[in-house]
């Protein structure tokens, strides 16, 4: 009956005109929910309550705060450190006024986990930035005084390592969507056109030299030698549309996302994603570190990953047709669901122990986020907190909480709008991976 009613609604109106009509439904939806049920912006487990000094929000006035994406630590090898971007703006920013920030800068630098009334301390400035992912900020390997993001190195994207002091150690010719934990080995690929194609993700600073071209032989998975400088491109997406092909692939436009090392750097996967006729289609595909032995580990849906050991990755996948967390063994393809204990919804998956993964969820009904600890040996799902996200902050300006942990200290990192603007929580969860047996809920 729904479908019917839908469309009907689509031939009366038309696609535009129905799609607008669905949004606002949708937006006054969550407003009416959260009316009749007075949801609290944001709710902490009891025992974070306890312990006010377990939280900790960093912000700036009339700025948005925030890291990027969830596939790496911004907590210094010594946790007193805090990396962070800083995008300033005098409006709250929604999906309605996202366009008066474009073309402007981010701050790139750090808080003072100790020293808080210090506030942000500003490093340099970057107009390589996007809401999911950032500048692809992160601490350079091997020294902790050194980090490394995104940039304009003269006429194309590259990439700068900068002490804290704010000199420039070095720039590369190349923009880095993941480094290996070695930190002599980046790859790459084509960030304006995966923002072109996928908002929110890449860059439009420059413009996109392969927009005519719907798999470009001269575009792909990149690898960069950070000391040589010398860039190869591994698989280009021309050759990619060839591999194992799918009928679904042809005249579709191909590009990357995704690309990510596992821990000790010998092996990466990624994500190879056509578009055809409006759908979009996602594999994920491994290899070894020189681009040998290339491999499709998932053909269909997949999302979000983190690793789990040099041969083991969690994928949230409809793999057998059933969404869910899932394991992966790159070295055979055999895989297996985490349903006991990983939600039955997709997240942004972290690792904490062997034992725990932190993740969240995307809004629900009154607009409230969840973040998640996942205990793998009591099967058991703890909610450590919700969080409100205005429904007007929505598609590639949402603010997902990509939780990120940092094992050595206990904490978990995460994004968040529930005030209005982006911030940056620190969260302790001492107690909770200790005993989770007396606090098993909101």
């Amino acid at each position: 009956m729904k479908h019917r009613i839908k469309k009907g609604l689509i031939r009366l109106l038309g696609n535009q005109a129905y799609g607008k009509l669905d949004l606002w439904l949708k937006i006054l939806r969550v407003y009416w929910n959260r009316l009749l049920s007075a949801k609290k912006i944001i709710n902490l487990h009891p025992s974070i309550k306890r312990l006010n000094r377990r939280y900790i929000q960093l912000q700036v006035d009339n700025a948005e705060v925030f890291f990027g994406y969830y596939d790496h630590s911004p907590v210094s090898v010594n946790g007193n450190l805090c990396l962070a971007m800083k995008i300033d703006s005098p409006n709250k920013v929604n999906m309605f006024n996202k366009d008066k920030l474009v073309g402007e800068k981010a701050a790139i630098g750090y808080f003072d986990l100790q020293d808080l009334a210090s506030g942000f301390h500003k490093l340099g400035d970057t107009h390589t930035w996007c809401w999911q992912q950032g500048a692809r900020l992160r601490w350079f390997p091997e020294y902790s005084n050194q980090v490394i993001y995104n940039c304009v190195v003269g006429e194309s994207y590259g990439a700068v390592i900068q002490d804290l002091d704010g000199r420039v150690v070095k720039r590369l010719k190349r923009p880095v969507y993941d480094l290996n934990n070695a930190g002599d080995k980046a790859l790459s690929l084509n960030f304006s056109r995966l923002q072109r194609l996928r908002p929110g993700y890449g860059y439009s600073v420059l413009s996109d030299t392969t927009l005519s071209q719907r798999c470009p032989a001269n575009d792909g998975v990149w690898l960069y030698d950070i000391e040589s400088e010398e860039s190869r491109l591994l698989f280009s997406l021309e050759y990619l549309a060839k591999f194992d092909p799918d009928s679904s692939m042809i005249g579709a436009e191909h590009y990357i996302n995704h690309l990510s090392w596992n821990l000790s750097g010998d092996h990466f996967l990624f994500f190879h994603i056509w578009c055809n006729n409006g759908k979009r289609y996602t594999r994920v595909l491994t290899c070894d570190a020189a681009g040998s032995r290339l491999t499709v580990l998932i053909a269909g849906s997949a999302s979000h990953y983190c690793w789990l050991s040099d041969t083991d990755v969690m994928v949230v996948t409809t793999v057998d047709g059933k969404l869910s967390y899932k394991k992966f063994d790159i070295s055979n393809g055999e895989h297996y669901s985490l349903e006991l204990w990983m939600p039955p919804e997709d997240g942004h998956p972290s690792v904490l122990s062997d034992r725990y993964i932190i993740t969240d969820t995307y809004p629900d009904k009154y607009g409230q986020q969840h973040l998640l600890l996942c205990d793998s040996v009591d099967n058991r799902i703890t909610t450590i907190g919700s969080f409100y996200a205005s429904p007007l902050a929505l598609g590639e300006v949402r603010c997902d909480l990509h939780p990120r942990s940092a094992p050595a200290f206990n904490q978990v990192v995460f994004d968040s709008a529930f005030s209005g603007r982006r911030t940056i929580n620190v969260l302790s969860l001492d107690g909770l991976t200790c005993d989770m047996n007396e606090n098993s809920g909101e």
